[in-house]
């Protein structure tokens, strides 16, 4: 035996005693699980074990990568030192072995024998640690391709739901997959997402029903929590609530409503945090589990789930959000193709330029045609109709008798003014007689006699002026035609002969066609502001004669009332004179007359097309002060 180490320290003892060492480890490393504490936990195992075989004092395993130096990349799984803490291995001693791992990783074990070996000894003891070091890499590159396998079913499940979730333009839908994705991967009862608005909370879909009733009292329960909880956490949303974490009546409500007994909760912003802060809150997903969880403290639900299912998730609800307040264009634009996405691009443009191309705005109004030179007849006082002499459509002349009226008053008067005068005359001729018969009188008697008569010749002369006031009256109401022109009344004998009249009455009209035409217009008010021209520029329009649309003429607004009236209907308008161009003579008096409704079409300037076709909408909202 060499006296250079420990006698109990043979090639002879270690052959003997590795492969109980190396079975008991592959045993052991089947039962440790994949977190770090664990890998750790086993090396340390492994590292001591090999210790006491070959009778080491210090050693260490890393994990390392070739050419890298940080302390992220090489790692130490294991040491043992006689100060217990990691040191530098002798180097004419040391033992060291490498083995490839995953990833173009490596495993190191170095290892520091207690003296020197011999090198049967020496062969041995590499023997046993290449043998430890292939059990701690079996159960590495174990773990990693477990590890790896969770994440490539992940990593399916998130393709499959992309997939799904690639062609779906409804946000609630999306919602409703992502929420059941959730509850598969997180082992949660229930997951749902509300939206978020200000202080106020609403749910929109749950993995157990896409489409929850509001009036629920479990959705009340939920929203209520969530808005209870935004106000009274200035940390945020990102946790997980059980029942004995109840501090206040909402949340006890809740749970009792429910039966929840852990709940966990995760933000949704609308931009990732950043060193400027984060986003606005547009929602919240809500995970709830009925069943008692494995782990006996409550945990944040971002911690149950993988970094990447949790990124995943967090960018697809918000992308569904964010979906829902966008308009449907925008979304068929998202979910379009490039094609199409050039296609609607070039619709838009085309309705953006449809409707601010700049086009005529056109006021529309009412009126009616008048010549220009024409005259109402009007009854001169009460009456009644004795003889009509013309009918309508009949040509007359300056000074023609058009109507006889007759007034009965106008009779009794002049038969009793008559009787008086009359009377008066006799008297008259009594009291001239008594003074041409006075010779023989008294002077008295002559003078009494002349004064008589003068009295009698002064109301003699009262009465006869009363009836040639009687006789002028008679004869105003003899009506002639104050101008040459037509007739213009419809059945003029039959709506007037012998019926009774009043003072001021309109009976027809005289139009005197070859004066020229004018349109009496009425403008609604609320349009007339167009009408009107700042520069005083008379505005062109065209007129449509109702009867017959494809007659038109064309005029100018050549006057336009200061004041609005009422109309038939008891809307505001404003009257209007336009006088007409008639380019055909052969339309005169077949085709038009007084009176004549035509449809009056205004030119009033360029304007775009969305202002032309909404212009009463924005009138109505600069009235209302909405812009």
């Amino acid at each position: 035996m060499n006296p250079s180490h420990p006698p109990s320290m043979t090639a002879d003892s270690i052959w003997a005693q590795s492969p109980a060492m190396v079975e008991r480890l592959e045993l052991a490393g089947q039962s440790w699980d994949q977190s770090a504490e664990s890998i750790e936990s086993f090396c340390l195992d492994a590292l001591r074990s090999l210790t006491q075989v070959v009778l080491a004092d210090a050693g260490r395993i890393l994990q390392t990568v070739p050419g890298a130096t940080t302390t992220e990349v090489n790692r130490t799984l294991a040491s043992l030192s006689p100060q217990d803490h990691v040191s530098v291995v002798p180097a004419d001693n040391e033992i060291r072995i490498e083995r490839p791992l995953f990833a173009a990783q490596r495993l190191v074990l170095e290892l520091s024998p207690s003296g020197h070996l011999d090198p049967e000894t020496r062969q041995a003891a590499r023997h046993a640690c290449e043998a430890v070091c292939g059990v701690v890499v079996d159960m590495l590159n174990r773990i990693q391709m477990a590890s790896s396998e969770v994440q490539l079913s992940q990593q399916s499940a998130a393709l499959q739901l992309i997939d799904q979730l690639g062609g779906e333009p409804d946000a609630l839908i999306r919602l409703a997959r992502i929420c059941q994705w959730l509850q598969s991967q997180s082992g949660d009862d229930r997951v749902s997402v509300l939206e978020s608005s200000g202080d106020r909370f609403r749910m929109l879909t749950a993995s157990v029903q896409p489409s929850p009733d509001r009036h629920a009292r479990v959705v009340a329960a939920i929203e209520s929590l969530v808005r209870h909880l935004h106000r009274r956490s200035s940390a945020g949303l990102a946790m997980r609530l059980r029942t004995s974490d109840a501090n206040d009546e909402i949340e006890r409500h809740y749970f009792a409503v429910t039966g929840s007994i852990s709940t966990g909760l995760i933000p949704i912003h609308a931009k990732p945090s950043s060193a400027q802060g984060v986003g606005a809150l547009i929602g919240v997903v809500v995970c709830e589990r009925f069943s008692e969880p494995e782990s006996d403290s409550p945990q944040i639900v971002s911690q149950t789930l993988p970094q990447s299912t949790m990124a995943l998730m967090e960018s697809l609800v918000k992308d569904a959000l964010m979906m829902r307040s966008l308009g449907v264009v925008n979304r068929l634009y998202l979910n379009a193709s490039k094609r199409r996405r050039w296609l609607m691009g070039a619709a838009v443009a085309s309705v953006l330029a449809f409707l601010l191309w700049p086009v005529m705005l056109v006021v529309e109004a009412n009126g009616y045609m008048e010549a220009v030179k024409h005259q109402t007849i009007y009854a001169p006082a009460d009456a009644a109709v004795s003889e009509v002499l013309v009918v309508d459509g009949q040509s007359v002349a300056l000074g023609e008798t058009l109507v006889r009226l007759h007034s009965d008053e106008i009779d009794q008067h002049r038969t009793a003014l008559q009787g008086e005068l009359a009377a008066v005359t006799a008297k008259l001729q009594v009291a001239t007689s008594r003074r041409l018969d006075s010779a023989d009188r008294r002077e008295r008697d002559v003078d009494l006699a002349a004064s008589d008569e003068k009295v009698l010749l002064v109301e003699q002369a009262a009465l006869k002026e009363q009836l040639a006031v009687l006789q002028r009256r008679q004869d105003s109401l003899t009506l002639q035609s104050p101008i040459a022109g037509i007739v213009q009344h419809w059945q003029l004998e039959q709506s007037l002969d012998s019926r009774p009249v009043v003072h001021g009455q309109p009976l027809f009209k005289i139009a005197d066609v070859e004066s020229g035409w004018t349109v009496q217009m009425e403008i609604s008010d609320a349009e007339i502001g167009f009408v009107q021209s700042d520069d005083q520029m008379k505005r062109p329009c065209t007129f449509r004669v109702r009867a017959n649309p494809d007659i038109q003429f064309h005029g100018t607004v050549d006057r336009i009332a200061s004041t609005t009236q009422l109309d038939d209907q008891g809307l505001s308008v404003v009257s209007a004179e336009s006088v007409i161009v008639i380019d055909d003579q052969n339309l005169l008096g077949t085709n038009i007359s007084s009176g004549t409704t035509v449809v009056a079409s205004i030119d009033c300037g360029r304007r775009t097309r969305v202002f032309v076709l909404f212009r009463h909408l924005i009138g109505w909202g600069r009235i209302h002060g909405w812009w």
